[in-house]
């Protein structure tokens, strides 16, 4: 859906500095990042500054760019890229190779779109991969994103009666906006944790 909306490069872009919102990048970062020729990535960044989505400064003889905060779209554009071309995207290309994963998805921050450049991507995962697996799939996506991904693993289990018990940390995260990885809210609902999008019971430590 999202190659219908945009070009590669635009999006490629956008994915970059979207992604990190608060880190400046210079043109020949954003060159190398995106797999981009030098005239397109120009083009691109000259097109998203006069639509006021990102920003563009002169620094030292460089031209420095960033997401811009104060666009109007910048919630919605920043979600749309999270959940495709940004960290949801480069994540679940990592744990494909992975087996026995039945739910995983991202919560905390960066599901709620107030991350600053420091956030970890908290994420979640349920089933029955070895953890060690888990971690060693997810280290070349630390280094593409430029991000900490911090994994907390749940066996089916531990994760159904945690939930039906009303786990104050879990229900906490049900309450909030999450991005799936792996399966979904039916997944979740399935277990016991979900009752028209609330957690069944109230929370307990």
């Amino acid at each position: 859906m999202i190659e219908a909306l945009f070009p590669r490069v635009r999006r490629s872009v956008l994915a970059l500095l979207l992604g990190q919102p608060d880190r400046q990048f210079h043109l020949r970062e954003i060159i190398r990042a995106v797999n981009g020729g030098k005239g397109a990535v120009e083009r691109e960044l000259k097109s998203l500054a006069r639509a006021g989505i990102i920003s563009r400064e002169e620094r030292g003889g460089l031209a420095l760019f960033k997401a811009d905060r104060s666009c109007p779209i910048f919630p919605e554009l920043h979600m749309l890229m999270i959940k495709t071309e940004g960290v949801a995207d480069v994540i679940r290309l990592a744990l494909e190779p992975v087996e026995g994963i039945s739910l995983a998805f991202i919560f905390g921050s960066i599901a709620q779109g107030t991350e600053d450049s420091r956030s970890d991507v908290d994420l979640l995962l349920v089933g029955s991969a070895p953890y060690s697996d888990i971690a060693s799939a997810l280290q070349p996506a630390q280094k593409t994103l430029g991000r900490e991904i911090s994994p907390m693993l749940y066996s089916d289990d531990e994760f159904r009666q945690r939930i039906l018990e009303g786990h104050r940390f879990l229900t906490d995260i049900l309450q909030k906006p999450r991005i799936f990885i792996v399966g979904g809210n039916d997944d979740i609902r399935g277990m016991g944790g979900l009752t028209q999008g609330r957690p069944l019971r109230r929370a307990t430590e």
